[in-house]
């Protein structure tokens, strides 16, 4: 007995599905899909039990060809051990992964913003952000407060190591909390800032009382008047520091930069 045949529509459509369950071959997307983010970046860092600490000036760098990222730190709120840091990695997507010696960065890109977590053998594990900005910043300063009273001359640049907490960082005119004996303004490598004046809350301005490596003192800290000492000489290893003790112990300070 013959069997009947289908129809050709039929024919038609059980052939498709056959070539696409196995005869068909679909063609690998090779396109890389990565987001642009050649550029300067601000970077951010919030360490557990600290203050967000930064901006510190990152470039950015994608590669011509591929998932492959650089990123270079300019100038670090952090001391940099070795020059300037690097890190290379991938951009899958929006997906950054990027890696060096004892660090790991993991986040995602957003257009203009990053965010993600990071681990490293300076200060642990935390979080990370960053904003693309139009050029490098190299103006960061850093305060600390503590009850040690070290001298002018034993001051190190790791203040905690003599039990010295961060009260936080910036570029500009700032307030940070924190009742404490003894207090410094600290700037680290490549880093350069004019501080106008310090004055505790409550309480007058404040006398210096120990300087390290000032590019110079065009002012006194006598008064906000848009001078006094320029912290940091803004090379590698040309961080800075002033050391005020004011008296009696305030619950902040503010610390006046000229912009």
């Amino acid at each position: 007995m013959r069997r009947p045949r289908l129809p050709i529509v039929c024919l038609a459509v059980l052939c498709a599905h056959a070539l696409a369950a196995c005869g068909s071959k679909s063609t690998e997307d090779t396109t890389f899909h990565n987001t642009d983010v050649t550029g300067t970046w601000d970077v951010y860092r919030t360490y557990a039990g600290e203050p967000e600490r930064g901006p510190d000036a990152a470039t950015f760098t994608n590669v011509a060809s591929g998932y492959g990222v650089g990123v270079r730190f300019e100038c670090s709120a952090h001391v940099l051990p070795a020059g300037h840091v690097n890190l290379a990695g991938e951009l899958r997507g929006t997906a950054l992964t990027l890696a060096a010696d004892n660090a790991s960065w993991v986040g995602t890109v957003a257009g203009a913003t990053m965010d993600g977590e990071l681990a490293d053998s300076i200060g642990g594990s935390g979080t990370w952000r960053a904003v693309k900005v139009p050029a490098a910043r190299c103006k960061t300063y850093e305060v600390w407060g503590g009850f040690t009273d070290l001298s002018c001359s034993t001051y190190t640049y790791e203040p905690q190591a003599h039990g010295y907490a961060l009260l936080g960082s910036g570029t500009g005119t700032g307030t940070f909390e924190g009742s404490y004996l003894y207090y410094l303004v600290v700037t680290r490598d490549a880093n350069q800032v004019q501080v106008d004046a310090v004055e505790p809350v409550p309480g007058t301005l404040l006398p210096v009382v120990c300087t390290g490596n000032l590019s110079s003192t065009p002012g006194t800290l006598a008064s906000v008047d848009g001078a006094g000492y320029v912290v940091g000489n803004g090379s590698m290893s040309g961080g800075g520091y002033l050391r005020f003790d004011p008296w009696p112990t305030p619950t902040s300070i503010r610390v006046y930069i000229v912009p």
